[in-house]
């Protein structure tokens, strides 16, 4: 099958964010609330938005005096100056969407604010071969939900039986089975859910473009 629509998550799939910009947001939330991060503590929020990575990070603590919705607030700002040092690009992305442009409708569908996204897609010389960008801040629920790849579809006015996403966290390949869509992981975790829920798994991104391409000249 040859995809209509194609979705790429951002954070840890196309650039490694998660150990970088997200990681020095979310030592810095910990600190203000008189707690340390963990990479355990950080598997309970892998994949969400900056908010609901916010309050999961609230429900964790529980911390006297500051609210779920303040600590998603603090961490966005945080989040985002983290980004102005902007992560490195991961192996094969930038082949992987140069392969798919003119071939597909394409697009980003990322947890990180849109000011982080357009950092990324500025630095890599992405922002004009995308034909879209949307971050979870636009739909009522972030991942797991399916919402922002609902709303990628809407859009594009594509059935979701016709797009393939590709993501790295087992709450984004939740998200994008719920809508109705095939997804493609490239684990940035060792999770077993991950092979267990994808459609497919892979190496890296540069096995998916030539798995693309081979469908392409079927």
């Amino acid at each position: 099958m040859q995809f209509r629509l194609v979705i790429l998550d951002m954070d840890d799939t196309l650039v490694r964010s998660g150990g970088t910009a997200w990681r020095r947001a979310e030592e810095r939330l910990f600190a203000e609330l008189g707690s340390v991060y963990t990479e355990e503590k950080a598997l309970a929020y892998k994949g969400m938005n900056v908010v609901d990575v916010g309050r999961t990070i609230h429900r964790l603590v529980q911390p006297a005096g500051v609210t779920a919705d303040e600590c998603g607030r603090r961490l966005r700002v945080w989040l985002i100056e983290s980004f102005r040092d902007v992560p490195e690009a991961l192996p094969g992305a930038d082949e992987l969407i140069r392969t798919l442009v003119g071939r597909c409708t394409l697009g980003i569908a990322s947890g990180s604010p849109p000011e982080a996204i357009r950092l990324v897609t500025d630095r890599y010389g992405w922002t004009a071969r995308l034909d879209f960008t949307v971050s979870t801040e636009a739909v009522p629920r972030g991942k797991p939900a399916p919402d922002i790849f609902l709303e990628v579809a809407r859009r594009t006015g594509i059935a979701p039986a016709e797009a393939l996403v590709v993501e790295d966290s087992v709450f984004g390949v939740r998200a994008a089975k719920a809508a109705g869509m095939t997804c493609w992981a490239v684990p940035s975790s060792d999770s077993p859910a991950i092979p267990r829920e994808a459609a497919r798994v892979f190496a890296s991104l540069a096995q998916i473009a030539a798995e693309l391409q081979a469908r392409g000249r079927a």
